[in-house]
């Protein structure tokens, strides 16, 4: 994404809601986050209803259904939504307030194989940004050259004092642990961030995997599955200054 160039290499993101860690001037601000994928079967009236009692008001999302189902679910939720990005048999956007900017385009891998990513950027306040990202890994692509091909986009293209919220959209689990696990020393992954009242997180059958960094800029309070197909995952990010 091209909207603001990122000066250092580094990486970070997150949600809005209405309470602010600390008021008065800058300083870390509470988002409630949702990462999902919503079925063929799902209505924008139901996706709306998760949204809601998400809390979550910024939401990462993917589906197969069209840019009019999006349109939709926004409107339902009270998001505004990024133009949605087309990836294989998938459309991804993000939900949020109005970007700065946002894209949808194709990383090749070195290797052999490409990353299909979207890519928004938000102001919080004045000179202040968060980042959000989508991204897929094209079958048979290897992940640990995946990954560093992408570590490579967001060190040139993310500015570095911008924290960043990442979901992985995988086929199966095994490519989602296998991107956690090749990631542990730079993103911080929210199945981690386990929640008082709910326990810990299970990744099985989660369509959506979810991550933040860097740990500078951000970090997770609690984090929780809801019981729905693709296993979204909400969490409360909270970026700091």
């Amino acid at each position: 994404m091209k909207a603001i160039r990122w000066l250092v290499p580094v990486l970070g993101v997150a949600a809005l809601t209405a309470c602010a860690v600390r008021l008065g001037g800058s300083g870390p601000v509470e988002y409630r986050t949702l990462a999902v994928d919503f079925g063929p079967s799902t209505t924008p009236e139901e996706a709306a209803a998760m949204i809601r009692d998400a809390n979550a008001r910024l939401v990462l999302l993917s589906t197969p259904r069209d840019s009019a189902w999006i349109s939709a679910v926004a409107q339902n939720s009270g998001l505004t939504s990024t133009r949605p990005g087309h990836v294989d048999d998938a459309t991804f956007a993000f939900l949020a307030w109005k970007p700065v900017g946002d894209t949808t385009h194709t990383i090749k891998v070195p290797s052999g194989g490409q990353i299909r990513l979207h890519d928004a950027l938000y102001e919080i306040e004045k000179n202040r940004y968060i980042d959000l990202m989508t991204v897929a890994f094209e079958s048979g692509t290897n992940v640990r050259e995946g990954v560093r091909t992408l570590l490579g986009y967001i060190a040139t293209d993310v500015m570095a004092n911008v924290p960043v919220v990442l979901a992985v959209h995988a086929p199966n689990s095994s490519v989602s642990d296998s991107v956690a696990a090749v990631t542990r020393a730079a993103w911080a992954d929210a199945a981690e961030c386990t929640s008082k009242s709910s326990g810990d997180v299970s990744t099985r059958n989660m369509n959506m995997r979810l991550f933040y960094f860097p740990a500078a800029r951000i970090r997770c309070v609690d984090a929780r599955t809801i019981d729905a197909p693709g296993t979204p995952i909400t969490a409360t990010l909270v970026a700091g200054q």
